[in-house]
């Protein structure tokens, strides 16, 4: 049996140019374009997984570069910040969209660059307001608004912070009374399952026994092809431990499909994650390829209430540039 990858070895090994990428894969594969606008980051585990299906499929379609993404119409079709972040954020590190909670970017890292992303141009530039630190201006922010009662961790992927740096940065928000709840979204259990160890595991027990603040994990996943079975060794103990939930993006020649949809849902809610989010696409610069109308995406979605049990359906929602957060994309009838 082969021996189990450390994750911080992998993302340290991982696939970061398309001339790199090119000498990794199998001679017979047709030669992958270069992007130079936008990165490139598959650690091997995740990459072999994807070897094992077609170029055409899902997966590669996920995560491998395409020069589609640097064509000049896609360019001008999308936007640099396609959900307002940029005029949502209050201080460094810190969005707040809603009444109750805030965004808080710990990281702009993450294990793998996801070709749809809606942040691939924020992570590529950086902008300081949106991911410099100032812990002093989030204490002042947070005390000032103690209406806030959920923090949720996003990035970049709060996973990519070692156990030390995420018992930090928890036990920051712990010295806020208003804050009751922590969310964590993540890609991580789908790319390196390996993150998803006991010492994680006992880290967030301890911390949550101690604080009385609820963890709330949601993973993003898009297809059932993205499953492994490490993935499903390693998450249990966690979904086991702590309430999970999924956010997926709804992506032309990816998802599109009802049954693909269902047969994702199916698998997650066996795996205890509740199905919560499905987004309609953003429109990205450099990602318009994977965006389809909103009357498509609503066909899509009233098939797939048709064909799957209403708990397993998740709630079909829109963000637009003007900010104004996440709105639904198709009433329930």
């Amino acid at each position: 049996m082969k021996a189990e990858t450390n994750w911080k070895d992998e993302l340290k090994n991982a696939i970061r140019s398309t001339k790199e990428l090119q000498a990794f894969l199998p001679q017979n594969i047709q030669p992958i374009e270069d992007v130079l606008s936008y990165k490139t980051l598959l650690p091997p585990f995740f990459l072999n997984h994807l070897l094992k299906y077609p170029q055409d499929s899902p997966l590669w379609r996920q995560f491998i570069p395409s020069g589609i993404e640097e064509d000049l119409v896609m360019q001008k079709e999308g936007f640099f910040d396609p959900i307002g972040d940029l005029v949502k954020v209050k201080v460094p590190q810190l969005i707040h969209r809603y009444p109750n909670r805030v965004l808080y970017f710990p990281t702009s890292s993450c294990p793998v660059a996801c070709r749809y992303c809606f942040r691939k141009n924020e992570l590529e530039e950086k902008p300081k307001n949106l991911f410099g630190k100032d812990k002093e201006k989030i204490i002042y922010y947070l005390n000032k608004n103690t209406n806030i009662e959920e923090i949720i961790f996003s990035g970049g992927d709060p996973f990519v912070l070692d156990n030390n740096k995420i018992e930090s940065e928890l036990l920051f928000f712990a010295q806020f009374p208003h804050v009751k709840y922590i969310r964590f979204h993540t890609r991580f259990p789908v790319i390196l399952p390996q993150r998803l160890d006991k010492d994680l595991l006992h880290l967030l027990q301890q911390f949550r026994d101690k604080t009385n603040i609820q963890l709330i994990f949601s993973l993003h996943i898009n297809h059932e092809d993205e499953i492994t079975p490490l993935l499903k060794e390693k998450i249990k103990p966690f979904t086991i431990s702590f309430p999970w939930i999924s956010q997926t993006v709804l992506l032309k020649n990816v998802n599109d499909k009802a049954c693909a949809l269902k047969n994702l849902y199916a698998q997650i809610t066996l795996m205890n994650i509740r199905p919560y989010y499905l987004h309609h696409p953003d429109k990205v610069k450099g990602a318009m390829h994977f965006y389809l109308s909103r009357e498509e995406g609503r066909r899509i979605y009233k098939e797939l209430r048709q064909i799957s049990s209403g708990w397993m359906v998740p709630h079909y929602i829109i963000d637009d540039a003007n900010a104004k957060g996440k709105e639904l994309a198709a009433v329930p009838e």
